[in-house]
């Protein structure tokens, strides 16, 4: 065997084994309803369209969940991202928010609160 061939392998070895280590970046697949949902029931969500894409959420109903409540999150809040993911590109990839971390338990969402995004913990089963 030839050197390149040799090399070319040991190379192919190491691409194969580097793959089959790599993490896989969707831990928790999360949609707009499973965000509602967990925020609380009757809370409601709105998408908000500008310049020709999402821009985000609006949160309705606010007052009947109790850790949005507890968190000072008021009626009309826009929410811009899930799990740290803007909401154009979850729109773009058919409207469910890749989490790369276990969401099962709970997941980020950030806010638009007074023009200052706020990230905030939503619990799940809360």
């Amino acid at each position: 065997m030839n050197t390149t061939t040799r090399s070319l392998m040991i190379f192919a070895m190491f691409a194969v084994g580097a793959s089959a280590h790599e993490p896989n970046k969707c831990q928790t697949s999360l949609s707009i309803a499973d965000v509602s949902t967990a925020m609380g029931a009757g809370v409601a969500v709105q998408p908000v369209f500008s310049n020709g894409g999402l821009k985000g959420w609006r949160i309705y109903n606010t007052g009947k969940s109790r850790q949005l409540t507890a968190q000072g999150i008021n009626s009309g809040t826009l929410m811009t991202h899930v799990c740290g993911i803007p909401a154009n590109e979850i729109f773009a990839k058919g409207g469910d928010a890749c989490c790369e971390v276990d969401a099962s338990r709970e997941f980020e969402v950030t806010l638009l609160i007074s023009d200052i995004e706020t990230k905030i913990l939503i619990k799940r089963g809360t």
